[in-house]
């Protein structure tokens, strides 16, 4: 939840003691939530793409090593 104090028009989200931390007065209202996104589908080629710059990661380790 998101407030928002009337008299300087700070916004946060925890107001410690119901008091606002920028001008410490009690005058605060709750904000309307905001409408959420649906969370957007993730790529498969992104795990794909981490597991194979792991790999490499691990063979150029490797090579150091040996090499």
């Amino acid at each position: 939840m998101t407030y928002q104090c009337q008299d300087c028009s700070y916004q946060g989200t925890v107001f410690k003691g119901g008091r606002c931390p920028g001008c410490g007065s009690v005058n605060i209202r709750t904000l309307a939530p905001r409408q959420a996104r649906p969370p957007l589908a993730r790529k498969p080629y992104r795990l794909l793409l981490a597991c194979a710059l792991w790999l490499y990661l691990l063979v150029a380790i490797y090579r150091q090593l040996t090499g």
